[in-house]
């Protein structure tokens, strides 16, 4: 099961549920890595048709989610859990844990359709690849991949035939572009970045309660 924030815990579907998620609780820990190779070009990845939440969306490298338990536990533990699902959705190993570098924290809420949800506190971890790592991307995991530039993105962020999932446009939107090239400085804050807007959530709470 993955790590719930609050003090329930429930099978990752559960987590994900529109249903649940409107109540205002099932919050739960996420990370997302940005992987950035020799000539600064960033990783980005295309979910598979078979997630459940925004399948078939353009998004960072590699998102997912710590599980339950001390060895997925605090930033030593987000870090494991990043290097197991690179692994498990894009083939690849060889990570060195001491090269991630946590940049910072969001928190935010999306739809991705009438049954099915986010509503994570997502931590960014950036790696810079001078290894170049062979991607060996598995089919039900990701349908496609791409090495692309600062500039090439801000374009395809324009394009309304591409779909992005939520946090990682609004990480793109709000942070990304200021970091880009900047991943050997030293980034961390401790800081939560609250990236739902507070008037919308408290009226998305209270339909939830209503519906419940």
């Amino acid at each position: 099961s993955i790590a719930l924030i609050s003090t329930l815990d429930t099978l990752p579907k559960s987590s994900h549920l529109l249903s649940n998620i409107l109540t205002g609780s099932f919050l739960h820990r996420a990370f997302s890595v940005f992987l950035f190779d020799r000539e600064s070009r960033l990783l980005l990845q295309r979910r598979s048709m078979s997630k459940i939440t925004f399948p078939g969306y353009w998004t960072n490298t590699c998102c997912s989610h710590p599980l339950k338990g001390p060895e997925e536990d605090g930033l030593k533990g987000t870090i494991q859990a990043a290097v197991r699902k690179l692994d498990h959705e894009l083939g690849m190993t060889g990570f060195e844990k001491k090269k991630f570098q946590y940049l910072a924290k969001i928190h935010y809420m999306a739809p991705s359709n009438d049954i099915w949800g986010e509503h994570e506190v997502d931590t960014i971890l950036f790696y810079n690849d001078q290894a170049s790592i062979p991607v060996k991307k598995v089919e039900n995991e990701v349908m496609d991949h791409k090495f692309i530039t600062k500039s090439e993105l801000q374009e395809w962020l324009k394009d309304p035939g591409k779909s992005f999932t939520p946090w990682f446009r609004l990480i793109c939107e709000r942070f990304l572009f200021d970091w880009w090239g900047e991943h050997e400085r030293q980034l961390a804050s401790d800081k939560v970045h609250h990236l739902v807007d507070k008037e919308w959530w408290a009226k998305v709470v209270e339909q939830g309660h209503q519906h419940s």
